[in-house]
């Protein structure tokens, strides 16, 4: 990058394809970074029979991004394809396997324009999950030439609902084990995509998160960034700036393209963005009261940051606390050892942990204000009553 000062941003007739950051970029789209060889090697696994992928990665990484790509793809080879999110399912779904498992057909069906549901071809004296995989190997599979990719979206969302979850994730194992031997199941192909692991235990054998290929989105390195940077037309921007904001990011895209996008229409300044990033009401104030109001009502994944902030490079965490951490992307896990992910996420969270230890000191000292208060009342109420009866001294008598 030039380390001369030109200035930065958009011509008007520049804009058309700029928009705000936070919904997954079109096919298309000059401010997409390629995430090769990723892509490349995700399809060529979705091309094998029973072929079955896992998508990985912190909330807003680019999952969603790379996987239109990849059903772009797949479509283009002529394969049906049924895209479920699990964020759609209510909470009454998720908890009842057999309600879960006939909404899955149901969606399926819709999503493939199959004319048979559920409710008319789902056996009463069997089990909830022999008839769902009765009817995806009958009703789904058989009534297409060309392979069925089964993308399952948001699958983090089962994680909540463990009895359900150790039910699901062994019966989406064995479909991927019948791909093995029958051929109707070779046609299915499966992509998992979530942010963060399943800490319930399921055996190796049951785990659809061990088989497969698994694919975890990483934060762009400091050249994907320069390269962003020129997607956003920020030719001016320095080698200094750019290491700030590595600093400050780590990397993350959403995060990054918020401050290019501030900086690309001149809504910012780099001066601006380091004097604020991190306070209240700055540009990522949303994106961090977000993550702040969901570690605040978990006690275990605040006390987990909390120790992440106190003992850099020493914490040790509970299994569950540390993937929810990163699932939400404000830790990194480096060897198994929890790290910070950028120093946006440790001044303001260091910012807020303060304030909350501020907190129950400042009510004990109010309390204790308004306790003096009360005794100052009652004795200028005594004084006015009988002037001449004077309170105890509390002055120690002399001997």
């Amino acid at each position: 990058m030039s380390s001369s000062k030109r200035k930065e941003g958009f011509s008007t007739q520049d804009r058309s394809f700029l928009s705000y950051p936070g919904v997954p970029l079109p096919i298309g789209s000059p401010l997409y970074i390629n995430r090769e060889p990723t892509e490349s090697r995700a399809l060529a696994e979705l091309q094998q029979p029973g072929g079955l992928i896992r998508l990985k990665g912190p909330d807003k990484i680019g999952k969603t991004s790379l996987l239109f790509r990849l059903l772009q793809r797949t479509q283009g080879l002529g394969y049906a394809v049924a895209v479920i999110d699990l964020q759609q399912a209510e909470a009454a779904v998720l908890s009842d396997l057999d309600r879960l498992l006939r909404w899955l057909c149901s969606s399926v069906s819709y999503r493939l324009g199959l004319p048979v549901q559920p409710k008319t071809a789902w056996p009463s004296d069997i089990s909830s999950k022999l008839s769902c995989s009765l009817y995806f190997q009958e009703q789904v599979l058989r009534t297409f030439d060309t392979p069925v990719l089964l993308c399952l979206r948001q699958v983090d969302r089962l994680f909540d609902y463990p009895q359900t979850a150790q039910e699901f994730f062994p019966m989406l194992r064995g479909w991927f084990e019948d791909a093995r031997w029958l051929s109707p199941w070779q046609k299915l192909r499966l992509a998992l995509v979530y942010s963060t692991d399943f800490s319930a235990p399921l055996k190796l054998n049951q785990s659809p998160f061990n088989v497969g290929v698994s694919f975890r989105l990483p934060v762009f390195t400091r050249a994907q960034v320069e390269m962003m940077a020129q997607r956003y037309a920020l030719d001016s921007v320095t080698t200094a700036e750019l290491d700030w904001l590595m600093t400050l990011l780590g990397g993350h895209p959403y995060l990054v393209a918020i401050a290019f996008y501030h900086l690309a229409i001149n809504e910012t300044t780099w001066a601006r963005l380091r004097a604020e990033a991190s306070n209240l009401g700055g540009l990522y104030d949303t994106y961090l009261r977000r993550h702040w109001q969901k570690i605040q009502a978990n006690p275990v994944l605040l006390q987990a940051l909390q120790q992440v902030l106190s003992e850099p490079g020493r914490a040790t965490l509970d299994a569950s606390a540390a993937y929810q951490l990163e699932g939400l992307g404000v830790i990194n896990l480096i060897d198994n050892q929890p790290v910070i992910a950028g120093d946006l996420y440790r001044q303001y969270f260091q910012l807020q942990l303060q304030q909350l230890a501020v907190g129950p000191a400042r009510q004990k000292l109010e309390g204790m204000v308004k306790a003096m208060g009360r005794i100052g009342t009652l004795a200028a109420a005594r004084h006015r009553c009988c002037p001449t009866l004077s309170l105890p001294s509390t002055t120690p008598a002399r001997l």
